[in-house]
């Protein structure tokens, strides 16, 4: 049993962890973790983030 894993809301297939290590390096990616309804971690989805998004937020919560 693997993992899910979405980039960018896409379900997507690796050959190696590598391939998702170099994903991890990028600055503009936040990972988030699904899990079932027992707590286990079922899949990963990294979404980018830019500037805007981070600053808009940090606005919106003062």
């Amino acid at each position: 049993m693997g993992l899910t894993v979405q980039i960018e809301g896409r379900t997507c297939t690796y050959s190696s962890p590598d391939e998702l290590l170099s994903i991890l390096e990028e600055p503009t990616y936040m990972l988030d973790y699904i899990s079932d309804d027992e707590g286990r971690i079922t899949g990963i989805c990294f979404d980018k983030v830019n500037e805007r998004d981070i600053i808009g937020k940090a606005d919106s919560e003062q």
